[in-house]
């Protein structure tokens, strides 16, 4: 197709320089050749003026099946040179003008306006000091490939519109439409697709723009692959290309930067970097010369050269140094020296930058998806909701404004005290007190930070609520034990992984070879357990050799913290007191939580409870709903509720109790008469027979205790629904009949009923712990779960009193329930 295309041009421009005269060809094959046969510009001299007609050679065809040009002298004695080629299919044709055409003398001229519209023709300019230069504009047209030249001198306004006049002429001669021609495009994904040279140097064509995964300069390559080469060329014959190929690693695209160039000549040419960030050299050519600069960023080798027709090196220079800032803004990545001689500070930013982005890289996405699952719609903008109701929102506001200042308090004044405790420590000069200074102090510096703020700046009850910590079991002496293992795993990891850094650190400050003998040398000396030590450092020194030094997070880091995560939640597990112990130690008013079974296993995104350093830190999991309810309950009274099905350990959340037969009914109605509030969750997916029977229990007494009824957050449409069947079957008694009447809006997250008062909803626009939290916080603070007179306690229970203001909810297993009743 290329050799075809060059022929043509050849042809063409032969014809032009040599003014040579062929017989007349064969008749034309169709409307269009008798058209352009005929044609006659308006300011020719005479039709039989010129060449009638030239044939094309089988070799100028190059697979068209026939062709002609004829040449035409114009009253001012310029030539005016059309030219026709039969190519059999509109693709053909197209293909045949789309291709690479400059060269053989014909420059680019991209500043002549296109006579058939942007993308349909091509323009182009012959200049030889034997003819005098040509304007060529060229295009498809059905099956052919249709041309027209005419003497044009650069700059000559009315002879560029004269031949767009011819163009347009000829095109018009027959209702085939022009075809798009597919001139040079740029690649999709290339990351410098909007990359343009200097406007003052052209204007520029693009040449071509293609994969370049196997040659440098010409030299296949197989360290590195998917790259792209691209070239621009002006009207003076000047080309501006620019290369880029990724490497893979860094180290490769270095040894491929020190292969490639070294030799160089850069006499009097200036690096834009400081040395050893980017070369520079000049490419001596007959007609001027080439700047030529390179540099490594990320893992791409990547290039940019200028040739001066005109051997105005200075401009190349200047020109090139400009481009190589605009590429390394569209790059990504960090530019990178040309050897490996930074490889320490490397290593270190591997090493911290690799957990946070990894810790980044999980949390963001599940904050991101739990953000639009949380999100709600305004009450004000649901007037079917009649049922009194309470936002949360600002609360909410306050209190999150408030812990952020205090962690902003916390890392500002903390980090400058680490550092003001690691200068003293470096200036020491004992080896003992600077390991202490940069790896203890400021762990042990920002917690006496934050305890001194507590201090001074109590926490919203919000996020610290009341804790009632009474005598722990020998059980909940294990599980302090295993959380405190989990700790000290979590911080020696940490330890550890900073001690690896340093090791990277010094590392680098000498050569692979030096640094490994001296392990050796050690390794050697060393006896029994005192080899581990040495054996680690050559393992960690092939990691960063071998470019596998992101293995190092993975295996010293994360796998100990999720192992930790998980002791944390066994020992948290272990440490939970069995129902019987908890009404035994715990003697204020509980919170009975009934719900069904399916209710156990909904999660809930967390972000007010995460506050322990393995909380905080952790992103695996999202706890179940009814721990982040019992949680929050705890602070105002013990949460029980009936199990499911017998554990060996308790769950998280509410101390539970099973029950053989129908006993379970017995315990409800005991645990009623003495709840301080009944919560129930009130989204089951069916109200099966035994949560009916609690319900019905509870709503025909004659003085109830005060009722929350929690809306758990399931999706949107499933939690509508789930409401929807809660109330059609607890509407039949006239206690939860009132919030058929009288709707609530969809941003409920917990409604409260106290007798005598009726009930109050509580939400937000987000459905989350936050807003939970702060609406039983709300309710409390407004009475709403105060009880009208003090309430005896059957059985077990020890007697609660009514003046207390004991306001945190509990969680119930309706499920256990269900179970009882009718096995779920």
């Amino acid at each position: 197709m290329r050799r075809g295309i060059r022929v043509l041009l050849a042809t063409i421009v032969s014809v032009a320089a040599l003014g040579v005269s062929a017989p007349t060809g064969h008749a034309a094959t169709d409307d269009i050749e008798d058209a352009l046969a005929a044609w006659i510009p308006p300011d020719a001299d005479g039709a039989a003026s010129g060449i009638p007609a030239i044939e094309f050679t089988e070799e100028s065809l190059a697979g068209c099946e026939s062709g002609a040009a004829r040449d035409l002298t114009l009253a001012s004695g310029g030539k005016v040179r059309v030219f026709w080629m039969e190519c059999g299919t509109p693709a053909g044709a197209v293909e045949r003008v789309s291709t690479e055409w400059s060269g053989y003398g014909l420059l680019p001229a991209p500043e002549v306006a296109p006579a058939l519209g942007e993308g349909f023709e091509l323009t182009a300019r012959f200049v030889s000091p034997e003819t005098s230069p040509m304007l060529f504009r060229v295009w498809a047209q059905g099956t052919h490939v249709v041309g027209v030249g005419r003497t044009c001198e650069t700059g000559d306004v009315a002879c560029e519109d004269a031949s767009g006049q011819d163009a347009r002429a000829l095109a018009a001669l027959t209702p085939t439409p022009v075809s798009a021609t597919a001139l040079p495009e740029r690649i999709d994904d290339d990351p410098l697709r909007d990359f343009a040279p200097a406007e003052e140097d052209g204007p520029w064509m693009l040449r071509f723009s293609l994969p370049s995964d196997t040659t440098v300069r010409g030299a296949p390559d197989a360290r590195c692959g998917d790259g792209v080469a691209t070239q621009f060329v002006n009207p003076a014959g000047e080309t501006v290309k620019v290369f880029w190929v990724d490497c893979a690693t860094v180290a490769r695209a270095q040894e491929l930067s020190a292969d490639y160039w070294r030799v160089t000549d850069s006499a009097g040419l200036s690096l834009v970097y400081i040395a050893g960030y980017d070369g520079v050299t000049r490419l001596q050519e007959a007609n001027g010369s080439r700047v030529l600069r390179w540099w490594i960023q990320g893992p791409q080798y990547i290039q940019v050269e200028q040739s001066c027709a005109d051997a105005d090196e200075a401009r190349c220079a200047e020109r090139t140094a400009a481009y190589l800032h605009e590429i390394t803004a569209s790059m990504t990545g960090d530019v990178q020296p040309l050897t490996d001689w930074n490889k320490a500070l490397w290593a270190v930013v591997v090493l911290v930058g690799v957990p946070i982005a990894t810790y980044l890289v999980i949390l963001i996405p599940r904050r991101v998806i739990a953000r639009r699952r949380q999100r709600e719609a305004d009450p004000a903008t649901e007037p079917e909701a009649t049922a009194a109701y309470v936002s949360v929102d600002r609360l909410i506001r306050r209190t999150r404004t408030g812990r952020t200042v205090r962690r902003i308090i916390v890392v500002v004044v903390g980090t400058v005290a680490s550092i003001a405790v690691a200068v003293l420590g470096l200036y020491s000069g004992q080896f003992v007190v600077q390991l202490v200074a940069l790896f203890v102090a400021p762990v042990l510096v920002f917690v006496a930070v934050g305890a001194l703020l507590e201090l001074v700046w109590r926490p919203h009850r919000l996020i610290r609520p009341p804790r009632r910590r009474g005598r722990p079991s020998l059980q909940g002496l294990v599980g302090m034990l295993l959380r405190g293992l989990a700790a000290l795993i979590a911080a020696s990891t940490l330890m550890l992984y900073l001690l690896a850094v340093l090791f990277m650190w010094f590392n680098g400050q000498q050569t692979a070879a030096t640094f490994r003998a001296q392990i050796e040398e050690l390794l050697a000396q060393a006896e029994g357990a005192a080899r581990l030590l040495p054996l680690a450092l050559l393992w960690l020194q092939d990691l960063q050799r071998t470019g596998l030094i992101v293995v190092l997070f993975f295996v010293m880091v994360a796998i100990p913290i999720f192992l930790a995560y998980l002791l944390d939640r066994v020992g948290r597990r272990l440490g939970r007191r069995s129902l019987a112990d908890t009404l035994m130690h715990d003697d204020r008013p509980y919170f009975l939580y009934l719900r069904g079974f399916d209710e156990d296993r909904l999660r809930i995104d967390e972000s007010l409870g995460r506050r322990g350093f393995l909380e905080v830190f952790s992103p695996f999991g999202r706890p179940r709903f009814e721990e982040v309810l019992a949680e929050h309950l705890s602070g105002w009274g013990p949460v029980i509720a009936i199990a499911g099905t017998k554990r060996r350990m308790q769950d998280l959340g509410a101390a539970k109790m099973s029950f053989d037969g129908d006993h379970w009914r017995d315990e409800v109605e005991k645990w009623i008469d003495g709840a301080r509030a009944v919560v129930i969750a009130a989204t089951p997916s069916e109200v099966r027979a035994g949560l009916e029977w609690e319900i019905a229990h509870l709503a025909s007494r004659s003085e109830a205790p005060p009722v929350i009824l929690v809306i758990s957050p399931w999706p949107r449409s499933a939690r509508e629904a789930r409401w929807r069947g809660f109330l059609a079957t607890a509407g039949q008694w006239p206690l939860f009949r009132q919030l058929i009447d009288g709707p609530v809006p969809s941003a409920t997250t917990i409604v409260t009923h106290r007798p005598g008062r009726g009930w109050t909803a509580y939400g937000a626009r987000r459905r989350w712990d936050w807003s939970y939290a702060a609406a039983l916080l709300t309710a409390i603070g407004n009475g709403d779960l105060e009880r009208a007179e003090s309430v005896g306690v059957r059985g077990s229970v020890a007697p609660a009193a009514a003046e207390r203001v004991a306001a945190e909810p509990a969680a119930a297993n309706p499920a256990a329930a269900e179970h009882e009743a009718e096995p779920a």
